[in-house]
Protein backbone atom coordinates (compact mmCIF):
# COMPACT_ATOMS: atom_id res chain seq x y z
CA UNK A 1 0.00 0.00 0.00
CA UNK A 2 1.40 3.37 -0.97
CA UNK A 3 0.36 6.84 0.06
CA UNK A 4 0.02 9.97 -2.04
CA UNK A 5 2.20 13.08 -2.45
CA UNK A 6 -0.44 15.40 -0.98
CA UNK A 7 -3.84 15.38 0.66
CA UNK A 8 -5.22 16.82 -2.59
CA UNK A 9 -3.82 13.93 -4.66
CA UNK A 10 -5.27 11.43 -2.15
CA UNK A 11 -8.65 13.15 -2.48
CA UNK A 12 -8.43 13.04 -6.27
CA UNK A 13 -7.70 9.30 -6.06
CA UNK A 14 -10.69 8.86 -3.71
CA UNK A 15 -13.12 10.42 -6.19
CA UNK A 16 -11.55 8.56 -9.13
CA UNK A 17 -12.07 5.28 -7.26
CA UNK A 18 -15.65 6.33 -6.53
CA UNK A 19 -16.36 7.16 -10.18
CA UNK A 20 -14.67 4.03 -11.54
CA UNK A 21 -16.52 1.85 -9.06
CA UNK A 22 -13.15 0.33 -8.15
CA UNK A 23 -12.69 -1.25 -4.75
CA UNK A 24 -9.01 -1.87 -5.56
CA UNK A 25 -8.48 1.86 -6.14
CA UNK A 26 -10.51 2.74 -3.03
CA UNK A 27 -8.41 0.34 -0.94
CA UNK A 28 -5.26 2.28 -1.90
CA UNK A 29 -6.74 5.57 -0.68
CA UNK A 30 -7.60 4.48 2.87
CA UNK A 31 -4.98 4.22 5.60
CA UNK A 32 -4.28 0.81 7.09
CA UNK A 33 -5.30 1.85 10.58
CA UNK A 34 -7.83 0.43 13.05
CA UNK A 35 -9.02 3.95 13.88
CA UNK A 36 -10.18 5.05 10.40
CA UNK A 37 -13.84 6.10 10.32
CA UNK A 38 -16.50 6.34 7.62
CA UNK A 39 -20.11 7.53 7.88
CA UNK A 40 -22.17 7.26 4.71
CA UNK A 41 -25.27 9.50 4.35
CA UNK A 42 -27.91 8.13 6.70
CA UNK A 43 -25.59 5.37 7.85
CA UNK A 44 -23.94 4.36 11.07
CA UNK A 45 -20.36 5.01 12.08
CA UNK A 46 -18.01 2.40 10.65
CA UNK A 47 -14.60 2.06 12.25
CA UNK A 48 -11.60 0.07 11.13
CA UNK A 49 -10.27 -0.83 7.72
CA UNK A 50 -12.30 -4.02 7.29
CA UNK A 51 -15.67 -2.39 8.07
CA UNK A 52 -14.93 0.72 6.01
CA UNK A 53 -13.76 -1.16 2.92
CA UNK A 54 -16.59 -3.69 3.16
CA UNK A 55 -19.07 -0.79 3.03
CA UNK A 56 -17.32 0.72 0.01
CA UNK A 57 -17.35 -2.66 -1.71
CA UNK A 58 -21.14 -2.77 -1.38
CA UNK A 59 -21.59 0.81 -2.55
CA UNK A 60 -19.23 0.54 -5.50
CA UNK A 61 -20.77 -2.75 -6.66
CA UNK A 62 -24.18 -1.06 -6.80
CA UNK A 63 -23.03 2.05 -8.69
CA UNK A 64 -23.52 2.34 -12.42
CA UNK A 65 -23.12 5.47 -14.53
CA UNK A 66 -22.61 7.67 -11.48
CA UNK A 67 -20.32 10.69 -11.70
CA UNK A 68 -19.25 12.56 -8.57
CA UNK A 69 -17.89 16.11 -8.68
CA UNK A 70 -16.41 17.61 -5.52
CA UNK A 71 -17.15 21.34 -5.46
CA UNK A 72 -16.94 24.20 -2.97
CA UNK A 73 -13.83 22.70 -1.37
CA UNK A 74 -12.76 24.15 1.98
CA UNK A 75 -9.32 23.02 3.19
CA UNK A 76 -8.56 23.10 6.90
CA UNK A 77 -5.50 22.02 8.81
CA UNK A 78 -1.81 21.74 8.22
CA UNK A 79 1.08 19.55 9.26
CA UNK A 80 0.23 15.86 9.26
CA UNK A 81 -3.57 16.21 9.21
CA UNK A 82 -5.64 17.99 6.57
CA UNK A 83 -9.44 18.13 6.39
CA UNK A 84 -11.41 18.88 3.22
CA UNK A 85 -15.07 19.83 3.35
CA UNK A 86 -16.79 19.50 -0.04
CA UNK A 87 -20.12 19.32 -1.77
CA UNK A 88 -20.36 16.06 -3.69
CA UNK A 89 -22.51 16.66 -6.76
CA UNK A 90 -23.94 13.27 -7.80
CA UNK A 91 -24.89 12.79 -11.45
CA UNK A 92 -26.63 9.81 -13.04
CA UNK A 93 -26.93 9.73 -16.81
CA UNK A 94 -25.75 13.35 -16.93
CA UNK A 95 -28.48 14.63 -14.59
CA UNK A 96 -27.75 15.84 -11.07
CA UNK A 97 -29.50 13.49 -8.65
CA UNK A 98 -28.26 14.76 -5.33
CA UNK A 99 -25.79 16.72 -3.28
CA UNK A 100 -23.91 15.36 -0.30
CA UNK A 101 -21.92 17.42 2.18
CA UNK A 102 -18.73 15.50 2.88
CA UNK A 103 -15.84 15.86 5.25
CA UNK A 104 -12.68 14.02 4.22
CA UNK A 105 -9.61 13.86 6.45
CA UNK A 106 -6.14 12.86 5.32
CA UNK A 107 -3.11 12.02 7.44
CA UNK A 108 0.52 12.05 6.38
CA UNK A 109 2.53 9.01 7.43
CA UNK A 110 5.83 7.52 6.35
CA UNK A 111 3.94 6.03 3.36
CA UNK A 112 2.49 9.40 2.29
CA UNK A 113 -1.00 10.91 2.50
CA UNK A 114 -4.00 8.62 3.02
CA UNK A 115 -7.64 9.01 4.00
CA UNK A 116 -8.57 8.45 7.64
CA UNK A 117 -12.13 9.84 7.67
CA UNK A 118 -15.05 10.27 5.29
CA UNK A 119 -18.35 11.59 6.61
CA UNK A 120 -21.24 12.31 4.25
CA UNK A 121 -24.67 13.81 4.87
CA UNK A 122 -27.41 15.00 2.50
CA UNK A 123 -27.20 18.71 1.74
CA UNK A 124 -30.49 20.20 2.95
CA UNK A 125 -30.17 23.17 0.58
CA UNK A 126 -28.38 22.21 -2.64
CA UNK A 127 -26.76 25.00 -4.63
CA UNK A 128 -28.33 26.12 -7.92
CA UNK A 129 -28.08 23.70 -10.82
CA UNK A 130 -24.65 23.48 -12.37
CA UNK A 131 -24.44 24.83 -15.88
CA UNK A 132 -21.84 22.29 -16.87
CA UNK A 133 -20.25 19.43 -15.04
CA UNK A 134 -18.26 18.23 -18.02
CA UNK A 135 -20.75 15.45 -18.64
CA UNK A 136 -21.75 14.38 -22.11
Amino acid sequence: MAGYESAQSAEQAFYEAFEHGSLAMMTEVWADDPDIVCVHPGGERLQGREAVLESWGEILAAMQDVVVRATDVVVLGHGNLVVHHVREQLFVDGQRRGVVLATNAYRHTTEGWQMVLHHGAPDPSPPPALESAGLH
